[in-house]
C-alpha cells in the first residue's frame, strides 16, 4: 500500500484527500475464473491492471471503466477479465486511487485538537473495524481473509507517521514531504490494518512506545505498567510470548479523540487519550485506574484472541 495524504492548508482543495495505490498478490487455487470481486467504498479507482507473477511481473489486462462494476450496497468492486486465470499461479492486481481523509471518525479521518499553548493541530488516523478498510485501499475486506501488510506513505515532513509493524526507513521527498517505508505485518485481516500521522510525542523502553500529546507523557506510567504486566500475563496463560505471535513491538496510542475507548489493531493500538492518563489529584482515582485496566487488559488479549487468532465471520465476534 503506498499513500500520499493531504493534510496542510497550503494543499488547497486537496487538503483532507489522498491518492493511493495497493498491489494485491494472489495465487489461483482454483479454474474458471472470470471476474475477481473485492471491496471498495468512497474510492474513485483511476487505473488498474493485472500482472503475470510466474512470468515476471508480465502484463496480463490494463481495465478501463467498463471492465470494472461497482455495488453501492455491498460496497463490491467487480474487475471483469479478458481471458480466464490461470489454476495454481500467481498474480498481482494493481490499483491507483484517489479517497477521502473523512471526518467521522472511520476508515482513514483526521481530527484537530488544541495544544498546551492554545495552537490548533491536526492529526489523520484510521478506524478500519469493521468494513472501513475499504474505504483506505481496495481490498478482500472480510475477516477470514488474511494478508500480509506493507505501507510507504509520503507525508508532510512535520508529522511523523506510524504503523502496525516498525519503520524501515524514511527518506526525504524534498518540498516538505518525507516518505516512511514499514516492514511487513503477520498475516492478518483488513480490520486490523492501522496508521496515523500526529505530531505526538513517543517513548520506547524494550519492544514498547507510548504515543501522547507531549503534556502528558509523565502521566501515563500507570498505563505502561498495565500493558507490560498485561503482556507478560497473557503469554504466561497461552505460553505463547507476544513476539512468537509475529510482531515484535507494541505501540499503545493515546488520541485526543476516538469513536472507542480503545482499538486492538495488532502492535498499533489507539485508545481515547484518558484511558491512559491518570493525573494526581484529578484523574487517578479508583474508578479511573479500574477504567486504565480493564480496556487495557482487553486489548491486550486481542492479540492473542482476535489477532493471532480470528472468527470466521462477524456473527462470531462475542468470542
Amino acid at each position: 500500500i503506498w499513500l500520499r495524504p493531504y493534510l496542510l492548508p497550503s494543499d488547497g482543495l486537496y487538503r483532507f484527500t489522498f491518492d493511493g495505490e495497493v498491489n494485491i498478490a494472489f495465487h489461483t487455487t482454483i479454474a474458471n475464473i472470470g471476474v475477481i470481486t473485492l471491496h471498495s467504498y468512497m474510492i474513485k479507482i483511476t487505473a488498474a491492471g493485472l500482472y503475470d507473477n510466474s512470468k515476471g511481473g508480465q502484463i496480463v489486462q490494463l481495465f478501463n471503466s467498463e471492465d470494472l462494476t461497482f455495488e453501492k450496497t455491498p460496497q463490491t468492486l467487480t474487475v471483469h477479465l479478458r481471458d480466464d486465470l490461470t489454476m495454481q499461479n500467481n498474480y498481482t492486481i494493481r490499483f491507483n486511487y484517489a479517497g477521502q481523509i473523512r471526518d467521522d471518525m472511520q476508515g482513514f479521518f483526521h481530527i484537530n485538537y488544541t495544544d498546551s499553548d492554545g495552537n490548533v493541530k491536526f492529526l489523520a488516523l484510521t478506524q478500519s473495524q469493521r468494513t472501513n478498510a475499504r474505504s483506505i485501499f481496495p481490498c478482500f475486506d472480510e475477516p477470514a481473509l488474511k494478508a500480509t501488510f506493507r505501507l510507504q506513505i509520503s507525508r508532510p515532513s512535520i508529522f511523523k507517521t506510524v504503523f502496525n509493524a516498525e519503520l524501515v526507513r524514511s527518506v526525504s521527498e524534498g518540498n516538505g514531504r518525507a516518505l516512511d517505508r514499514f516492514s511487513a505485518t503477520p498475516p492478518m485481516s483488513t480490520y486490523l490494518v492501522a496508521f496515523m500521522l500526529s505530531e505526538l510525542e513517543s517513548d520506547s523502553s524494550g519492544y514498547l512506545t507510548t504515543i501522547i500529546r507531549p503534556g502528558y507523557v509523565d502521566k501515563i506510567p500507570f498505563a505502561y505498567q498495565v500493558t507490560a504486566r498485561a503482556i507478560n500475563a497473557f503469554e504466561e496463560l497461552t505460553q505463547q510470548n507476544y513476539n512468537q505471535l509475529g510482531l515484535p513491538l507494541m505501540q499503545i496510542v493515546g488520541s485526543p479523540i476516538f469513536p472507542h475507548t480503545g482499538m486492538e489493531n495488532w502492535g498499533l493500538v489507539i485508545y481515547k487519550e484518558e484511558v491512559l492518563i491518570n493525573e494526581p489529584g484529578y484523574s487517578d482515582g479508583w474508578s479511573d485506574k479500574q477504567l486504565t485496566l480493564n480496556i487495557i487488559t482487553h486489548e491486550m488479549a486481542h492479540m492473542w484472541f482476535g489477532n493471532s487468532v480470528t472468527m470466521a465471520w462477524w456473527s462470531y465476534f462475542w468470542l
